[in-house]
C-alpha cells in the first residue's frame, strides 16, 4: 500500500505500508493471533512476523537452517 501527500512544488512524499507491516498490525489487534502462511518460500515475510502460534507452509523451503537461527536471533517467535 501506498500513500502519497503532494507539498507544494510538486514534491511528493509517500510512506509506504510494506504486507508485513499490515499483517502485524492485524495480529496485534487479536488477544491470541494465529498466523498461517502459505508459500513461504524463503521466509522473507514469516520470519518478521511477531506471534507466538504461526505456522509455515511450501512444498519447498528455500531458507537455510544458518537463515532460520538468524531469524531467532531477530524475533524469538521464530523458535
Amino acid at each position: 500500500m501506498q500513500i502519497c501527500i503532494t507539498k507544494e512544488h510538486s514534491q511528493e512524499i509517500c510512506n509506504f505500508m510494506f504486507r508485513t507491516d499490515v499483517i502485524q498490525a492485524l495480529l496485534n489487534k487479536k488477544k491470541n493471533p494465529a498466523y498461517l502462511e502459505i508459500g513461504v518460500q524463503t521466509g522473507k515475510n514469516f520470519f518478521k512476523i511477531a506471534s507466538s502460534n504461526k505456522t509455515a507452509v511450501d512444498p519447498k523451503f528455500t531458507f537455510s537452517v544458518k537463515d532460520r537461527l538468524r531469524w531467532i536471533l531477530k524475533n524469538p517467535f521464530n523458535l
